[in-house]
């Protein structure tokens, strides 16, 4: 396929920008990426990225949220901050034909925002509320677990937030980081129907005066999981129990990526992966299962994961470790190679299907340190990995011991069965967890 280039280049008031010309396309899109994140917050206050983030896209100074909102309402615009452990953005979509007006508001945003006590109050009831309601669901209490389970709940990637911590976030501290995002160190993306003098007329008009330069974070140590066991949390009369099974693993930006992905697909990358092909169509534990690597900017992580039966806990631990085992001691089959190399191509045009999807694939490979062109080289590497390729990386990548196992449901039902499971294959203690990842026992 014919992968849009991107051109990089640099505002005369210094800032970055990355710009994929698209005027084919009816619409623009721009999104604004600053090097900051969760990993920031201070102890106490953990969440306070998430919460300021969302603090700003309620309004601005002269825009209060209902407001604001009917404006974007009349320009059929949308401007929007999001927040994640490394990198905050903030953006804008919009047709060509309301370029102006839709910029002068997601300026006025960024630089004018409205920060009220109000909005602060609501975000952070509700976020208290979504803890709480995760209490008596399995599947989000393990995805709130499983990063302190995994990484270390001590370690950046891995520190929990908790009611205790929303509750001292404040409309000051909001301030203070809003202030904090500056021009130095970001990198402003820009996709559509928009030329290279056309960016910069539009954004040195409205940008050239901002000055200062967002804080980057120290790179993290290496990640330092907790002790090898059977993690475990519960939920009072859960049905179904939610499975994590995995450990650190490499970079986004390794050598031996590629054969990773197809390793991880053939796993549980689709309906077709062992780990689905197992757990739902032979044994009827689950209703599916996937396995796949996932990526923080300085690290990784591989995790098999399942909703299963809660009478099937046990059994369905088993066979995660059986096929991960069996991934390790035998090579794919050719076909499965093809099926997953054929599936790999054809998901390579969705990236390059809006201009919201081409800022998204442009600033990923940004935030990963890889080269702007990276994708023009991705259908020869994906098939150039013969088996022998995937069997190598599965056993150097892909580890069946000291690994990390989280499983969330209810204590009554399956405990007794993890503890003879954990003692069976040597996987260590059974260690209880409170939903905000503190130790309660250990076996």
């Amino acid at each position: 396929m014919n992968i849009p280039a991107a051109e990089r280049f640099t505002l005369p008031s210094g800032l970055e920008v990355v710009l994929v010309s698209r005027t084919d396309l009816p619409t623009v899109s721009a999104w604004l990426s600053f090097p900051t994140g969760g990993v920031t917050d201070p102890a106490g206050k953990r969440g306070r990225t998430s919460v300021c983030m969302s603090l700003l896209g309620e309004g601005t100074e002269s825009l209060d949220k209902v407001a604001f909102e009917e404006r974007q309402a009349d320009l059929a615009i949308n401007v929007w901050a999001n927040s994640g452990s490394e990198r905050v953005s903030t953006g804008i979509s919009t047709l060509a034909r309301t370029l102006d007006p839709a910029l002068d508001l997601w300026i006025e945003m960024l630089r004018s925002p409205g920060m009220r006590q109000a909005d602060l109050d609501r975000l952070i009831a509700s976020r208290k509320a979504t803890l709480e309601q995760n209490r008596s669901a399995p599947r989000n209490l393990a995805r709130r677990l499983w990063p302190s389970v995994v990484m270390g709940p001590d370690h950046p990637y891995g520190r929990l937030t908790t009611a205790r911590d929303y509750g001292s976030i404040t409309r000051k501290d909001c301030l203070k980081f809003a202030d904090s995002l500056g021009p130095g160190n970001a990198t402003l993306f820009v996709a559509g129907a928009m030329t290279k003098p056309q960016v910069i007329d539009a954004f040195e008009s409205r940008l050239g005066d901002w000055k200062g330069a967002t804080p980057t974070p120290d790179v993290p140590p290496p990640p330092t999981p907790r002790k090898a066991g059977i993690h475990f949390a519960h939920v009072d009369g859960a049905k179904q129990s939610q499975l994590y099974v995995g450990h650190p693993g490499p970079m986004r930006n390794a050598e031996d990526y590629e054969a990773n992905r197809l390793n991880a697909a053939v796993l549980g990358g689709s309906f077709s992966g062992r780990v689905n092909m197992n757990l739902r169509e032979d044994k009827g534990y689950a209703y599916g299962a996937r396995a796949r690597f996932s990526y923080y900017k300085h690290a990784g992580v591989f995790a098999m994961t399942s909703q299963v039966r809660g009478d099937a806990t046990a059994d369905a631990i088993g066979e995660l470790l059986f096929e991960l085992r069996r991934m390790r001691r035998e090579p794919v089959t050719a076909e499965e190679l093809a099926r997953e190399q054929d599936a790999a191509i054809a998901s390579l045009p969705a990236l390059f299907d809006t201009s919201r999807q081409l800022l998204a694939t442009y600033a990923n490979l940004n935030f990963y340190g890889l080269p702007l062109d990276y994708y023009a080289g991705f259908v020869g590497r994906i098939s150039a990995q013969g088996v022998a390729d995937l069997r190598t990386t599965a056993r150097n990548n892909l580890r069946d011991e000291n690994l990390s196992i989280l499983v969330v449901g209810d204590g009554d039902a399956v405990l007794p069965s993890l503890e003879a499971l954990a003692k069976k294959e040597g996987l260590g203690p059974v260690i209880r967890l409170d939903p905000d990842g503190r130790v309660l026992r250990s076996n």
